[in-house]
């Protein structure tokens, strides 16, 4: 369906949506059977789901209630209580089908109204997605928000069935990378971006192999190639613009590398550290280590 056609239909059911459960006393809301529903519709063709979570409790996942909301400095707090947000956000990838989630809780309340981020947000994180988070939302403080945050959403431009890999010169190996992203199925390192656009960001960490170990087992003359003073990375984004045309986007980059310790710290990228070392503490306070 092309949207031009039915564009009054769609107006009007916007305009008509306020009234349709204004006397409604029903607090809970049908989250799982909206998102089965909308894959159903999506799934063929692929494209990004929007949904709006307002209610505190979902029919049929009890688990998603409050959990030891009196005890805040529990660290298994910031862990899923149900794998099924997981689950379903990396078949959702699969069929490149991305979510953006858009969270609120009652302002104006004596009491906090809780929501399990932790379990909600991995819809997002295993899709691709973004999560919007608005606590204790009021319009006076947060529409305006609200409006130019959905507004970016929708208009920003985004490429589309994407798939991402980066590669490094011999002698370093790829050991982790973050963000809200998924492993394509039956691969190491192919990263699946049912969307993609200028606000998503993936963290590699990189780490040099010893070269007292390097050379066990390793071809002489692959070995006699290797470049000792730079660190070449390539990154490869294969993805569909909103034109519907199939393109490769490849970036190279050299690092130099030192052995002066004093020269990493005097060039260095403070916001992209920062951002690195925080996608790595919650990476960690995740863990089920840790516990």
């Amino acid at each position: 369906m092309n949207l031009s056609d039915s564009l009054d239909l769609v107006n009007s059911l916007l305009d008509s949506l306020p009234s349709f459960f204004a006397r409604t006393q029903v607090v809970d809301n049908c989250f799982v059977a909206a998102i089965q529903a909308a894959n159903l519709l999506a799934s063929p063709i692929g494209g990004r789901l929007i949904f709006f979570q307002v209610a505190q409790t979902i029919i049929k996942h009890p688990l998603l209630a409050p959990k030891a909301a009196n005890q805040p400095d529990r660290v298994d707090l910031v862990n899923a209580t149900n794998p099924y947000f997981a689950n379903t956000g990396a078949e959702l990838a699969h069929t490149h089908i991305t979510c953006d989630l858009f969270v609120f809780t009652h302002g104006g309340s004596k009491a906090v109204q809780y929501k399990n981020l932790a379990t909600l947000s991995e819809l997002a994180k295993k899709s691709s997605g973004s999560l919007y988070y608005y606590p204790e939302y009021n319009p006076r403080s947060l529409a305006m928000k609200f409006s130019n945050e959905l507004y970016h959403s929708l208009t920003r431009k985004t490429a589309w069935e994407a798939v991402f890999r980066i590669r490094t010169s011999n002698g370093f190996n790829q050991i982790a990378s973050y963000g809200n992203i998924q492993i394509k199925s039956k691969t190491t390192d192919l990263v699946l971006c049912p969307s993609i656009d200028s606000d998503r960001i993936i963290a590699y960490e990189i780490e040099k192999i010893d070269s007292s170990l390097a050379g066990n087992g390793e071809d002489p003359n692959r070995a006699a190639r290797r470049d000792t003073s730079h660190l070449y990375i390539q990154s490869a984004l294969l993805f569909s613009t909103s034109e519907g045309e199939r393109r490769i986007r490849v970036h190279n980059l050299a690092i130099p590398l030192t052995n002066m310790k004093h020269l990493p710290f005097e060039y260095l990228d403070v916001t992209a550290t920062s951002h690195f070392l925080a996608r790595l503490a919650l990476n960690r306070v995740s863990s089920p280590y840790l516990l």
